[in-house]
């Protein structure tokens, strides 16, 4: 993307328009134990089960499934509802206003860096600087 070195490691998920590792695994997590729980083999699905509900943590099934739910504040038993969709509305809203104004501008410099958007104004060398600013300033 041609970023510094130093970027904000809280800025890289929104500008490329990903979720942040972390969160990436969750949806992932959730979507599989989702999944076996609806399997039609009633041996995964009463291994399931029990792993989150009755033995959830001696099992690693149910600490994955208790790790997702605390990690996006919902409860147990609605952990069918994790979706991509919700937790990039979760992570969004959670993020600070400064990242939300640098990442808004970076991308547009990025953009005219690119050459997919003219700015007469600023030479490139200056646009360098502005993204350096930005994006490894002091929050």
């Amino acid at each position: 993307m041609g970023l510094p070195y130093r970027t904000h490691n809280v800025m890289l998920a929104p500008l490329c328009d990903m979720l942040p590792l972390e969160y990436e695994l969750i949806c992932q997590c959730a979507n599989f134990m989702s999944k076996c729980m609806v399997s039609c083999n009633e041996m995964v699905n009463f291994v399931t089960g029990n792993g989150i509900f009755l033995q959830r943590m001696v099992s690693p099934i149910g600490r994955n499934a208790q790790w997702c739910c605390d990690s996006i504040g919902i409860s147990l038993y609605n952990m069918h509802g994790i979706s991509k969709d919700s937790v990039f509305r979760y992570v969004y809203s959670a993020l600070p206003d400064w990242v939300v104004t640098s990442v808004s501008v970076v991308h547009e410099l990025l953009q005219v860096r690119w050459n997919r958007m003219c700015l007469q104004l600023l030479s490139s060398p200056e646009l360098d600087f502005i993204v350096d600013a930005l994006c490894i300033g002091q929050a």
